[in-house]
């Protein structure tokens, strides 16, 4: 689930800093159990907690750290984290903290290595789901730096794509040019992760109408109950703006930056 859609659709209030360890610990686990009640959020609870790339293409060098950032994404590639209790939230912030030092030590050695950016990226990007501090600024410095070496690393245009626009409706375009950029890199094969941020970018910057043309070019390339929710989203979205709902689908893949 999507921070932005937790915050607006289920009534809870972003917080400006963790205080103590205990209540931190306690307002995650509280954040999981609302989201698990509450009906009014069940379908971008369905939509937003499958991740745009579920697991890495573990890198040849270093399967084993990839092994171990995968194995968090079950609890942690959505918001609020899926804690069922605080054993389980103590013990994955151990692991977590673990997994930092050992790809904070290898990136002292090697800081402009590609796999284990992108692994320290993918890593804070999951710790910032559990509000690390400062795990937004780092996951999007390691997605910078990975792009300055490899622009049209496919994986990391996606990572900062899903990062940005999780975060806040002012980096939506940002992350729509991120997303366009992963699609480009295969221009005449659609990427479904791409396309799916694409909506996702769409959507948070108001422009429903193209979210629902978004969403009904996913949904013809990829039919899945996903896509048809997010159809429907958007549409009673557009409705309740007493605005017409698009039919047709989107007919070409957005656009590449030069």
């Amino acid at each position: 689930m999507n921070r932005l859609n937790f915050q607006a659709q289920c009534g809870e209030i972003p917080t400006g800093g963790h205080g103590n360890l205990a209540r931190h610990q306690r307002r995650l686990l509280r954040r999981a159990r609302v989201s698990a009640l509450l009906l009014g959020c069940g379908v971008w609870l369905a939509a937003m907690s499958t991740p745009l790339h579920a697991h890495n293409t573990p890198p040849t060098a270093y399967p084993d750290l990839a092994a171990q950032v995968d194995e968090l994404k079950p609890l942690l590639d959505s918001y609020p984290p899926k804690f069922q209790n605080e054993a389980e939230l103590v013990t994955t912030q151990k692991r977590y903290g673990v997994l930092k030092k050992q790809l904070d030590t290898l990136l002292s050695k090697q800081p402009d290595e590609p796999n284990l950016l992108l692994l320290r990226a993918e890593l804070q990007q999951l710790g910032h789901n559990m509000d690390v501090a400062d795990a937004f600024d780092g996951a999007a410095q390691d997605y910078q730096h990975l792009l300055a070496i490899k622009p049209k690393h496919v994986d990391g245009l996606l990572g900062f794509g899903q990062l940005l626009v999780n975060s806040s409706p002012q980096n939506a375009p940002t992350a729509a040019q991120l997303f366009a950029n992963a699609q480009c890199v295969t221009p005449t094969t659609p990427n479904e992760a791409a396309q799916h941020g694409y909506f996702f970018a769409l959507y948070y910057q108001g422009q429903l109408a193209n979210a629902v043309r978004q969403a009904r070019y996913n949904q013809q390339q990829w039919p899945n109950a996903m896509h048809q929710q997010l159809i429907e989203v958007a549409s009673a979205a557009l409705s309740r703006a007493g605005q017409a709902v698009p039919t047709e689908a989107a007919s070409q893949l957005p656009a590449c930056q030069p």
